[in-house]
């Protein structure tokens, strides 16, 4: 129990320690019963001032804007949650695992946005259809830094122009962004 390096396994611990306080304070010699006291005391205020604030503190550091909450949260590109709600979205996260908890903030502030996902594995030929038959033109393309080569091929500058671009994260885990729209006649 004592090799996990998270303080809440202790809370056992501490727990039974309460338990025996009165047996300490009746250990104690009479005249060191009041300072042993006021220091339990303290120890117990303070415990209970940490306990409270430290979730509060939590709350606080959080992003209470809603593009800058879900940009933090979910890693959620602000540029394509500024897009107009009347603008369809056609999603593009290669099957990430993530894709339901994705598309809450993509829908826009008054979840009015229409959004579809591609299917995994798509061709450039399956987008503009998908796009064509649903009367959209944006894409909304997300996937890892390493991955951005297959969106280069599904989506060639002579059908799609790349609006917008940005990396959220590092190493390994970073994830890509892009904003593709259809170019008119295509």
């Amino acid at each position: 129990m004592l090799t996990r390096h998270e303080p809440r396994f202790l809370l056992g611990l501490l727990g039974m320690t309460c338990a025996v306080v009165p047996f300490v304070l009746a250990g104690v010699t009479r005249r060191w019963r009041t300072a042993v006291a006021v220091v339990i005391g303290a120890a117990a205020t303070m415990s209970v001032a940490v306990t409270v604030t430290a979730p509060v503190a939590d709350l606080l550091a959080q992003p209470v804007e809603r593009v800058a909450f879900y940009e933090d949260t979910w890693a959620t590109d602000p540029v394509v949650q500024g897009l107009p709600e009347r603008q369809g979205l056609l999603i593009d996260d290669r099957c990430a695992t993530r894709a339901v908890a994705l598309l809450y903030p993509l829908l826009g502030p008054g979840q009015r946005r229409h959004a579809a996902y591609l299917a995994c594995g798509a061709t450039t030929q399956e987008v503009v259809a998908r796009l064509a038959a649903l009367d959209m033109r944006t894409v909304y393309a997300a996937g890892q830094v390493a991955d951005m080569a297959a969106f280069d091929t599904r989506y060639p500058g002579s059908l799609f122009e790349l609006v917008h671009s940005s990396t959220v994260g590092k190493g390994a885990s970073a994830v890509e962004r892009r904003v593709y729209e259809l170019r008119p006649g295509s």
